[in-house]
């Protein structure tokens, strides 16, 4: 999608995604599509509420508040769009905009600095599992930066609880993390003054500024 539109062709717009290929792709999966919606500007995006999420509220122990939601038969769109999901190859976001894809045959190959898993684009915990059968036995390169950013406290949880022996491993930190400090409970609203306004088409990196010195105190949903 950010091939085709870029990352400011859906501004002003809700993205819908349905059909067959929904039935392949987690809520977790779709988490993440969600997600990179706004990098194409768009207002939200939405997924139906079928059987794949209410299996997945039942594992959270939520089924009772799962509503079946799909758009009405006679639902209206602006803007029609199809993916034909067998014809689709590895793609990669090159830098420095999401919206420069290319196909990863472009780019294998090409020296790498950093690696990140997790945050907003690998969720799930099986984006976690797939990465360490990946490098299981190997060692990463002095010249690489291999970040592992769990997306929740619950994601946390369950990577410690797979393997028995995981938990007396002993965690090493450097000196850029640091212990969470105790946070008072949030109130219901808060209100704070603009002190900057800024143009389209930022990152999420001027939305909320990374580093060393702020990323430990972030607090994740």
């Amino acid at each position: 999608m950010l091939r085709r539109y870029d990352v400011h062709g859906c501004r002003g717009m809700i993205i819908e995604y349905y059909g067959p290929g929904l039935a392949q792709l987690s809520a977790m999966d779709r988490h993440v599509i969600a997600n990179m919606g706004t990098e194409m500007g768009a207002t939200t995006t939405v997924f139906p509420s079928d059987v794949e999420i209410k299996r997945f509220l039942e594992a959270q122990g939520r089924g009772q508040d799962w509503v079946e939601l799909v758009a009405d038969e006679d639902a209206e769109y602006d803007v029609y769009d199809m993916i034909n999901l067998s014809e689709l190859v590895p793609l990669i976001a090159c830098p420095s905009s999401p919206g420069n894809v290319v196909p990863v045959t472009e780019v294998q190959g090409r020296p790498v600095n950093q690696v990140v898993i997790g945050s907003s684009a690998n969720p799930g915990l099986r984006d976690f599992w797939i990465v360490s059968q990946i490098v299981k036995g190997k060692v990463v390169h002095d010249r690489v930066s291999f970040d592992v950013n769990p997306t929740s406290r619950q994601v946390i949880e369950n990577l410690a609880a797979p393997p028995e022996d995981g938990r007396t491993v002993e965690l090493e930190k450097g000196p850029n993390i640091k212990s969470f400090p105790e946070f008072a409970a949030l109130s219901n609203s808060i209100s704070v003054p603009v002190l900057l306004k800024v143009e389209d088409n930022i990152s999420t990196d001027e939305i909320l500024p990374a580093g060393a010195r702020v990323l430990p105190y972030q607090r994740r949903g």
